[in-house]
């Protein structure tokens, strides 16, 4: 009786979390198995003992191979929330994650899949890539894939350039160098210049001040302020160095 008691508590304890059920199930079965063969070995044939003493032997290698598994791939789901220290451990361990949702994937590549699929000469522009890339011999996803994302990534730069470049005055382009070459300039220095710029072209900045002047620059991340010193940053470096690799360099850009 008391065996039993001892028994049918260590099974409540090994119940509490998904670890101990994978345990006690094994035990069960690994149990009644060598309780079968014991009793009632004499009276099987060997024919009839052979299926068993196999499953004895295969068993025990199945569970560790399937315990590995669980260990390497699904360790966080091992454990109840009664086994972690407190709730908040639990929380971060389970919201932290990673979700696969196989809809919201599937959603987001239709929806990419439908850009710019009405234009003919997007269609003929991608049989023109793989064509490419196929006599280059790049066959590999991989390659493929890191190769197409730095062109694309190319390309987005090229527009945003050309956007750049549209809108900037001359003179901002000129103060740009003048910053790629001293790296920073005070506010007097800036202000000074741009009523020098102001006075040569008093129609178009008749309302400006130098504030608003610098913030064309600064909020497309070609230059910093701190205080009251102004200084370039590598997206603005970049800048001139794409400006005098291009045709733009060879254009007039006034004011």
């Amino acid at each position: 009786m008391n065996t039993f008691n001892d028994f049918a508590n260590s099974a409540k304890e090994l119940a509490k979390n998904p670890l101990g059920i994978i345990a006690l199930f094994i035990l069960l079965i690994y149990g009644f198995a060598c309780l079968f063969l014991g009793v009632s070995a004499k009276e099987l044939q060997s024919v009839e003992r052979l299926p068993i003493i196999w499953f004895m032997v295969i068993f025990p290698v199945i569970v560790l191979g399937v315990f590995g598994w669980l260990v390497s791939r699904h360790h966080n789901k091992l454990y109840a929330p009664t086994d972690y220290r407190d709730d908040e451990s639990f929380l971060k361990t389970t919201i932290n994650q990673p979700v696969k949702n196989s809809t919201l994937v599937n959603e987001n590549i239709e929806l990419l899949m439908e850009y710019g699929k009405d234009f003919e000469i997007i269609k003929k522009q991608e049989i023109k890539i793989n064509e490419d890339l196929k006599n280059r011999n790049i066959n590999n996803d991989e390659n493929k894939i890191t190769i197409l994302i730095r062109n694309l990534a190319a390309e987005q730069v090229k527009v945003w350039f050309a956007e750049v470049y549209y809108y900037i005055f001359g003179s901002q382009i000129e103060l740009l160098r003048l910053l790629v070459i001293s790296k920073t300039y005070d506010f007097k220095f800036i202000e000074n210049y741009f009523n020098n710029i102001k006075e040569k072209n008093i129609e178009t900045f008749n309302t400006w001040d130098t504030k608003k002047y610098m913030d064309y620059l600064i909020n497309l991340e070609l230059v910093n302020r701190e205080n009251d010193n102004f200084s370039i940053t590598t997206r603005g470096e970049e800048f001139i160095k794409l400006l005098d690799s291009s045709r733009f360099a060879h254009e007039i850009k006034s004011l």
